[in-house]
């Protein structure tokens, strides 16, 4: 049918803009993609990062969400799958419009729940929606964090650790403190900025040597989500070939579902 083959040629159209020119190609940093597809009755919305490949489908009638599925297609924990069954039950009869702050994220996987936020912000969309980042690796100076939505640049920031330093929009803040001041930007870009600032966050792993990590309980760090939790941290173990890496070049994420 008509919407059937509209939604085709949308796909057609992100892969070709995913085809084009890389943010940075060659440039050593995170390279993150996030693909959301909405179809009547469904939303699929997928990430691919150097750690991760999830992917989170909702099932809903407009209103309220009759289903979730999910699939950890890559990723560093071994609890990180069952935090999909998690994700399910929680979302399961939740309305579209509260997913984004009914769910207390400590529960949950941070890059699943990001994905059913995502996917219920776009479930009514005519369209799909493809979010592609950069974040520089650092080097001892501020690096640049950059953002493109449907192959257009959306947010280019400057990042000294967790403070923004350039000119222009949000300058001068702490992304720790996003939650408290993201009220005062303008709503088109919230969405933007808080997918940036997770892959800003993310990005801070990269040269880290995880070959050393046991359970995710022996880990020092303060890390909170469902895999960090007291629950299950004892029996989360780091999987040691869960890494890749993207050159922006001929190597980018979700490659084989944006691939020409």
């Amino acid at each position: 049918d008509r919407r059937a083959c509209a939604r085709h040629a949308e796909i057609a159209r992100m892969r070709k803009v995913n085809s084009g020119p890389a943010i940075e190609p060659g440039r050593l940093g995170l390279r993150r993609s996030q693909l959301i597809e909405p179809e009547p009755g469904h939303v699929r919305a997928e990430v691919e990062d150097d750690y991760h490949r999830f992917l989170a489908e909702l099932f809903h009638d407009g209103e309220r969400i009759a289903g979730v599925r999910t699939e950890s297609r890559r990723h560093p924990w071994t609890t990180c799958p069952s935090a999909g069954d998690h994700l399910a039950a929680r979302l399961t009869g939740a309305a579209l419009r509260e997913v984004a702050e009914r769910e207390d994220p400590l529960t949950h996987c941070t890059h699943m729940l990001d994905l059913a936020i995502l996917a219920a912000a776009h479930a009514g969309d005519a369209g799909p929606t493809l979010y592609t980042m950069f974040v520089g690796d650092p080097d001892g100076r501020p690096r640049p964090a950059i953002l493109n939505r449907n192959g257009a640049e959306v947010l280019r920031w400057t990042i000294d650790r967790t403070m923004l330093v350039a000119q222009g929009m949000m300058a001068g803040r702490d992304l720790r403190g996003l939650r408290r001041w993201i009220g005062e930007i303008e709503p088109a870009m919230r969405e933007p900025a808080r997918v940036l600032r997770r892959g800003a966050y993310i990005a801070r792993g990269r040269g880290f040597d995880f070959s050393t990590l046991t359970t995710a309980s022996a880990v020092s760090a303060v890390m909170a989500c469902y895999t960090f939790s007291p629950q299950h941290g004892g029996d989360a173990w780091h999987l040691d070939d869960s890494m890749r890496t993207f050159d922006g070049l001929e190597n980018r994420p979700l490659a084989d579902r944006l691939s020409p």
